[in-house]
C-alpha cells in the first residue's frame, strides 16, 4: 500500500469501500447494494483481477457526454462510494470501467455527477477477461 498526502493509493483497499455496484449491459443497468451476496461475489472478483495491478500515469481523459453514449454499448461496471475518495490525487465518488479482455484499463472517475477529467490507468498483471467479474 502506498500513501500520498494522507490518502491510500491501494486500489483494492478503495474498491472494498464501495457502497453499491451498477452494471451496464446492453443499454440496461442494474444496481446491486452492499451486503448482497451478488455484491460480495462481484467485489471479490474485482479485487482478484486487480490483485497485482499497478497504477500508472493515464493519458486518457473522459468526456461526460461521450461516456454516457458508451454506457449504452458493451458491458460496464461502476463502483459507487458514499463519500469522495481520492486515488492518485484525483477525487471521485464513483469509478467506471469497461468489461472486456485487456492488459490494462482506464478507471473513469465520476466526480460531482460527471464523468469528466483525467482517468486513472490500471496496468493489470496479465491479460484478463473482465467480463468474468459479473458471471
Amino acid at each position: 500500500m502506498m500513501v500520498v498526502n494522507g490518502e491510500t493509493n491501494d486500489i483494492n483497499e478503495i474498491i472494498n469501500r464501495a457502497e453499491s455496484i451498477t452494471i451496464f449491459k446492453g443499454g440496461k443497468q442494474t444496481k446491486i447494494e452492499k451486503n448482497n451476496s451478488q455484491f460480495l461475489k462481484i467485489l471479490n472478483n474485482i479485487t482478484n483481477c486487480f490483485l497485482d495491478s499497478r497504477i500508472m500515469p493515464a493519458f486518457g481523459v473522459s468526456l461526460h457526454e461521450e461516456t454516457l453514449k458508451e454506457l449504452k454499448m458493451d458491458s460496464w461496471i461502476k463502483l459507487n462510494f458514499n463519500k469522495t475518495e481520492i486515488l492518485n490525487e484525483l477525487p471521485f465518488q464513483a469509478l467506471l470501467f469497461r468489461l472486456d479482455e485487456c492488459y490494462g484499463l482506464n478507471l473513469i472517475r465520476e466526480n460531482n455527477k460527471k464523468f469528466e477529467g483525467r482517468c486513472i490507468y490500471l496496468d493489470l498483471d496479465e491479460k484478463t477477461d473482465l467480463l468474468k467479474i459479473i458471471d
